[in-house]
């Protein structure tokens, strides 16, 4: 389903003073996307962040790699401002960057491709801003993310609004296309547990990552098919609650020159 911008943006903006609390699978990616940052992008230079949030990236890279002047780029007025504490903050689309031409000497990013419905102009875009021989890396999620819930939701006859996640393939040749060569490339699939259906639901929005979940056609549709949706989900616990999947995508890309 598509992603309506202006709500997932007031989502982001209404979430960003709680955001570093409470988004500790962020925190996570985060810091993998640094590791990686540290070995293949060079130790001076101008390193865009796209997606930036909260600027969790650039707060952390300061201790360790303080030459790098770090310019966070995020749809979301209220991420901006609390990153702009920590780096140089644009409101930006990632489909169309606010940076010039072969003007970066490398990017990362965590978590942010997702939730971008024109990815392939996005690649595009990011491969743009690139100078030639530079590399980015790239954490996001792929299509079995919340798989569950889809299939719960898809059986009781419940519109979701949940993210439109791409494959592992489609991702590699959509980077390809864009103009990249990809480096590296790995998938990972976790489990994590919740209490119920509706802690699930809410750990989404409370760091503005659920666009409402359909919040507007409960009212519309009535609660019989959310009371179907949530006992279809029940059948799926175990003893530690309700199964919740996320798959993880990490990419090196390099430009060529």
């Amino acid at each position: 389903m598509l992603i309506e911008r202006q709500r997932l943006q007031d989502n982001f903006s209404r979430a960003a003073s709680g955001y570093d609390l409470r988004a500790t699978r962020q925190r996570r990616e985060n810091m993998r996307v640094l590791e990686a940052a540290l070995d293949v992008l060079p130790q001076i230079g101008t390193i865009a962040d796209i997606g930036c949030g909260t600027g969790y990236f650039a707060a952390e890279a300061r201790g360790v790699r303080p030459e790098w002047k770090v310019l966070g780029i995020d749809m979301s007025m209220g991420m901006c401002e609390i990153a702009g504490l920590r780096c140089q903050a644009i409101a930006g689309d990632a489909a169309q960057l606010p940076l010039a031409d072969e003007s970066m000497d490398g990017a990362v990013s965590s978590l942010c491709y997702q939730w971008v419905e024109d990815q392939p102009n996005a690649f595009t875009e990011l491969a743009r801003v690139m100078k030639p021989e530079s590399k980015v890396v790239m954490a996001t999620l792929g299509e079995r993310t919340l798989h569950e819930l889809r299939e719960c939701a898809m059986e009781a006859d419940l519109p979701l609004s949940l993210l439109p996640m791409r494959n592992f393939a489609a991702h590699k040749a959509l980077l390809a296309v864009a103009g990249f060569e990809v480096v590296h490339a790995e998938r990972r699939v976790v489990t994590d547990h919740y209490a119920s259906v509706t802690d699930l639901l809410e750990s989404m929005r409370s760091i503005g990552a659920g666009n409402n979940f359909g919040l507007k056609s409960r009212h519309f549709v009535g609660p019989k098919r959310w009371v179907a949706m949530e006992a279809l989900y029940e059948k799926l616990r175990t003893d530690h609650g309700i199964p919740a999947t996320w798959e993880h995508q990490f990419f090196i890309l390099h430009k060529p020159a």
